[in-house]
């Protein structure tokens, strides 16, 4: 299973995305498990304090060769959300995948994937943006657990409106940018095709002009479609980008590219 191919983004939102994801997502040992002690007339006793979010399987996939037996689990997560009930959930799941048997190559996974979502929107998106992950990489790996700390300061946080807009349609413009951005990549990959290295008649020095000029036009473009967006929604271009850096810093889910 490759790593996700990621659609081509402005440059400053690359930048914000790439510094928020180092900075922001918090890996750590797997804690021991809380305890509480549980006093009584005659004796005293330690019970755990399992604190877990509910959650359901969205899909999973296996991918089962000579090289690896790889199982990734995507999972919904609700209800009470904390750092230490996420980090709960995931070990549980984990143990229970790495019990699993029955494969052709291994007899059990060497490879697993957990990814935990707090939406559908987040999982289809195909970005990486889970609240919390896990993974387990070879027979002799150890399983290693990342919190998404920039979802986790959103849990709970008050909606706020910003130049007169309430925050979901703050939402619906970042989706709206995202795809414009998309489009007009896509339709300066169309009208600028680059030529297939494969053939005899391949030029390096002409897919460098091709290139170039796809770069031209999809700038052109995209800030064609951005100042139609700012006028459906009387903004200005300065606002727009307070949009994109807030839905950045939030983590707002990136729309599905369906092209």
């Amino acid at each position: 299973m490759g790593l996700p191919f990621f659609k081509p983004f402005s440059s400053l939102l690359w930048v914000l995305l790439f510094m928020l994801m180092t900075i922001s997502c918090d890996q750590r040992e797997v804690p021991k498990t809380e305890t509480k002690k549980t006093e009584t007339s005659t004796t005293s006793m330690e019970e755990p304090i399992i604190e877990m979010p509910e959650y359901s399987i969205l899909n999973e996939d296996v991918y089962d060769v000579p090289s690896k037996t790889q199982v990734t689990l995507n999972v919904l997560v609700s209800g009470k959300i904390s750092k230490i009930g996420l980090t709960n959930l995931l070990n549980r799941l984990y143990s229970k995948t790495q019990d699993r048997s029955g494969f052709k190559y291994h007899s059990h996974p060497t490879h697993i994937g957990i990814y935990a979502y707090t939406n559908k929107e987040y999982a289809q998106a195909g970005l990486g943006q889970w609240i919390a992950m896990l993974l387990k990489i070879g027979e002799e790996g150890k399983p290693e657990i990342t919190i998404n700390e920039r979802q986790v300061a959103q849990i709970g946080a008050k909606p706020e409106e910003k130049f007169g807009l309430p925050e979901d349609t703050r939402k619906r413009i970042w989706a709206e940018l995202i795809e414009a951005e998309r489009r007009a990549t896509r339709e300066a990959e169309q009208r600028y095709p680059l030529p297939d290295p494969l053939k005899s008649n391949y030029s390096a020095s002409y897919a460098g002009k091709q290139l170039e000029k796809q770069s031209e036009l999809s700038s052109f473009l995209n800030e064609k479609y951005e100042k139609e967006i700012a006028k459906k929604y009387g903004l200005t271009r300065e606002q727009l980008n307070e949009i994109a850096i807030e839905a950045v810093t939030k983590d707002w889910p990136y729309p599905a590219d369906d092209w």
